[in-house]
């Protein structure tokens, strides 16, 4: 029998039932939970050590493409990979950047109404901002500095102004400095927020529903919660336990309640923390997941088109691509393992062959190279 049956009879048999209903039977469960259907992974080669991913349509052809941090010291690089009908991808083009990128993303910086690049560049202490002339090629770009080792990027309309803010992550200075800019794509103002803990990953959601965004960062004794409160300040909240060595951060609705609630991933205790968010704007913890050893990234979305968010954790360690399945309520149903070539390290999901599923890309750091699995999901 096959890896991918296994994963999907422990589904079927061991997940529990949806909560306040003890009496679903087989058949019902069968129903209620649709398996994930992934393509065997395609491989593109995109040099040496790809370590985030983001996905947009970069040149307006109505179809994703996918670009990739190249954290090599000797030759940082962001490489663009342009998609194409079917879910394919063209060969990747590289566009010099900062000193070793560790992370990236994507956002319409100067509103010109194209996705433009953001990356943290860990060694060279700075952001770099690459701005989309229209055909999804960055030969051009500006940088600015952040504090020491900036390790994670999120871009962010903090006072929901129309302008978009910087907050980056600085692991060695332990604070987030919040870049802050006209709206053109230049981020002249910058200020520091002391942390008093080193951070690894962040992330921005209005918690508290005051039409501010708050801030989240993940440091080494869990998820920190710093609630917004104008101008790019935000005022110290609360600090969350959520595993040993914690690494990764996504934010999603997995309870349905209309709130953003936070998934913290612990690289050392291999599990997820659930963090649901409550009405006062805090969080409470719902309990935890149980990854394969050396979990190295976290993401969120509708996997398997059942209306609820799911959870995607890839490992290095084994190999896999453990896939958790939300019902919806703030429980999940026991995992799926889908065997991977390679192993597997940052992940992103997009709807890359548009045919109404999302799809995922997976990094692999030892071979300079992401690969694509298509969702056939029924």
């Amino acid at each position: 029998m096959s890896k991918r049956l296994y994963g999907v009879f422990l589904c079927l048999v061991c997940a529990c039932p949806p909560a306040g209903d003890s009496h679903m039977d087989m058949a019902d469960m069968a129903e209620v939970l649709k398996t994930p259907s992934l393509s065997a992974p395609t491989e593109y080669p995109v040099g040496a050590v790809p370590f985030a991913l983001a996905i947009d349509d970069l040149n307006a052809d109505g179809w994703p493409d996918v670009a990739v941090a190249r954290a090599d010291s000797m030759d940082a690089q962001v490489a663009v990979l342009l998609g194409r009908q079917g879910g394919t991808l063209a060969q990747r083009m590289g566009y010099p950047t900062g000193d070793t990128p560790y992370a990236i993303a994507i956002a319409d910086v100067n509103r010109d109404r194209r996705p433009d690049l953001v990356l943290a560049n860990y060694l060279g202490q700075s952001v770099s901002v690459h701005l989309n002339p229209g055909s999804g090629m960055f030969p051009v770009r500006r940088e600015f500095p952040t504090g020491t080792h900036p390790i994670a990027v999120a871009v962010a309309d903090l006072d929901r102004t129309g302008r978009y803010s910087l907050l980056v992550a600085n692991q060695v200075s332990r604070s987030v400095s919040v870049l802050t800019g006209p709206g053109d794509g230049t981020f002249p103002g910058r200020l520091d927020i002391p942390l008093g803990a080193a951070p690894v990953a962040l992330a921005t959601a209005d918690v508290d529903a005051d039409g501010l965004m708050d801030l989240l960062v993940v440091v080494e004794r869990g998820l920190m919660h710093l609630r917004g409160t104008g101008g790019g300040r935000f005022a110290r909240q609360d600090t969350y336990l959520a595993g040993e060595r914690p690494s990764a951060l996504v934010t999603g609705d997995w309870n349905g309640d209309g709130r953003p609630d936070a998934a913290v991933l612990g690289f050392g205790s291999a599990t997820v923390t659930l963090l649901l968010a409550q009405e006062d704007g805090s969080f409470k913890e719902s309990g935890t997941l149980a990854t394969a050893p050396e979990p190295t990234a976290l993401a969120t979305g509708d996997l398997d088109g059942d209306g609820r968010l799911d959870l995607l954790v890839p490992s290095s360690a084994a190999s896999l691509l453990r896939i958790f399945q939300g019902q919806g309520d703030g429980t999940f149903w026991a995992p799926l393992d889908l065997a991977q070539p390679w192993p597997p390290g940052a992940i992103a999901l997009a709807d890359l062959d548009r045919n109404g599923k999302l799809d995922v890309v997976v990094a692999h750091l030892v071979r300079g190279s992401i690969s694509v699995l298509l969702n056939s999901t029924r």
